[in-house]
Parts: structure tokens; C-alpha cells; sequence
């Protein structure tokens, strides 16, 4: 995990070795002493650059081996499923790149009835939108096309979305599921049955989709962390995209093409350059 740790031994280059953040503990207290608060302000703010560049650089590595299937079968032949669980962490490392909010559970929760993970979209106070959260689950196969498991097992992720206090009932809702390969032709009639009469939108994407994703927000990163009309804007493209049920938007289940990705994006783009 990402910490700072205070010693009163001469040891800080070994934690800085290690990509852990130290303070010396005389050091603290005269700074302390002498600037009172100040220290741990700039003491947190030099952590959350720390633990920023580190997700920058994983996502970097992980944009990069989801470019192919080579990096995940490499790894399967070492131990089974490994690829299928590195391609997990390489997709939440791009979802928590662009949201900030997102939760890996498959990391901890192998085997229990959990989503590999959920992410939630920011919150505007200044105009009081809360854009939801959505359940993600990922699906690395050999096989032609992907299988995104039993119903019940999906209808229990998106019991968990609406049973979550953190949610506002209004909140919008989704599901989405992203492999390497394309779905199952059986996947419409399936997803229709698992959220039922719910206003949950459920999207099936490939791994390339989720990449041109990111590298739209790598292309505007700067603007939309520094306005909040390009913020509100990407985020209200993503949220259109991942849990808004309207016809206009896809409707409630969504397989997504790489050709309608790209007028979104176009769109979205187009949007963010007459803010600039």
C-alpha cells in the first residue's frame, strides 16, 4: 500500500529504495515546531504525487499490454488463469487512471459472489450530479468469443448496486463487461435477463474499446483535471455511455462497436476543444 512512514532510524534510503515515502522523525518535529500544520500539508501533498505517478506508470504498462493478447497467454503458460487475473489488473489500472474512485475486488475477493470491480463517477457540487457507479467484470478467453458467466451470478452484481447506501436511488447503474474477444451471439437475450425490469444498462466492450478510451483522456488529461467543464463533460460522455438506458444512449444493453466508439469520441472531443 501506499504510505509514509515516519522513522527515527538512518534507514531512508532504503526506503526510498523501495519506492516507499520517509521522513526522518527529528525532522518532523522540528518542522513541526517550526511551521506547525504546514509540514503535514506539504507532506500529503508530496504522497498523493507519489501514489499519482505510480498510477500513471502502472496504467502506461498496462495500456501497453493490452494492445495483444501475447502478454496473457505468455503468463498462462506459466500458471493457469494467470493471464486471465493480469488482464484484470491491467483493465482496472486504466479504469482507476481516468475515474480515481475505483475498487479492484477481485484482487481480494477470488471466489465469492463479487464483480472484479467498481467504479464511481465524480460528483459535481456545483450543479449537484451524481453520475453513479458501475460493476465491471472482465472476461480474458481463448476461445472465439466470450462467455460472461450465469445469470444469477451477474443478477447478484447488480443486486449489490442497488443494495449500497452510497448510492442515491436515482443514481445511474450499470454493468459492463470487458473481454479480448467478441460475445457470445446469445449475449443480448442473457444481459436482458439479468437486470430484468431494473434500469440498468449492462455494455459489453473489448479491451481495444477500454484503450481508445483511456487515450482520449490521456489526449485531454490536462484540461479535464484542471476545469471542470471538461471534467463534467468527459465524465457525462462516459456516464452516457456506461449507464444512461435511453434509446439515444444505446438503450439498456449495449454491445459496443469500434465504429460508434469512435463518433462518441469524436463527439466528446469536439466538445472539449470549444472549451479550451
Amino acid at each position: 500500500s501506499d504510505v509514509c512512514v515516519v522513522t527515527s532510524k538512518d534507514n531512508i534510503d532504503a526506503y526510498a529504495a523501495v519506492k516507499i515515502q520517509a521522513v526522518r522523525l527529528y525532522e518532523l518535529f522540528h518542522d513541526l515546531e517550526i511551521q506547525n500544520k504546514q509540514v503535514l500539508t506539504r507532506n500529503s501533498k508530496k504522497i498523493r504525487q507519489h501514489v499519482s505517478g505510480r498510477i500513471v506508470q502502472r496504467a502506461e504498462d498496462a495500456a501497453e499490454h493490452l494492445q495483444s493478447d501475447d502478454h496473457y497467454l505468455g503468463k498462462n503458460r506459466i500458471a493457469k488463469n494467470l493471464g486471465a487475473e493480469l488482464f484484470e489488473a491491467d483493465c482496472h489500472a486504466l479504469l482507476l487512471a481516468m475515474f480515481g474512485s475505483s475498487i479492484w475486488l477481485g484482487a481480494k475477493s477470488r471466489g465469492q459472489a463479487v464483480p472484479d470491480g467498481r467504479s464511481v463517477f465524480p460528483f459535481f457540487p456545483s450543479i449537484g450530479i451524481d453520475k453513479g457507479c458501475f460493476a465491471w467484470d472482465t472476461k480474458f478467453t481463448t476461445d472465439r468469443r466470450s462467455k460472461i458467466g450465469t445469470p444469477l451470478k451477474n443478477q447478484e452484481y447488480v443486486h449489490q448496486l442497488y443494495t449500497n447506501p452510497a448510492l442515491r436511488r436515482k443514481s445511474g447503474r450499470g454493468l459492463l463487461f470487458i473481454s479480448n474477444k467478441m460475445e457470445q451471439t446469445s449475449f443480448r437475450s442473457t444481459a436482458l435477463g439479468i437486470v430484468k425490469k431494473k434500469r440498468t444498462k449492462v455494455v459489453y466492450m473489448q479491451a481495444k474499446n477500454l484503450l481508445a478510451i483511456y487515450r482520449h483522456f490521456l489526449d485531454h488529461q490536462q484540461q479535464i483535471e484542471d476545469d471542470e467543464r471538461a471534467k463534467r463533460s468527459f465524465f457525462t460522455f462516459l456516464k452516457d455511455l456506461l449507464t444512461s438506458t435511453g434509446a439515444q444512449k444505446g438503450g439498456k444493453i449495449l454491445v459496443l462497436t469500434d465504429a460508434l466508439l469512435d463518433r462518441l469520441i469524436e463527439k466528446n472531443q469536439q466538445e472539449l476543444e470549444e472549451l479550451e
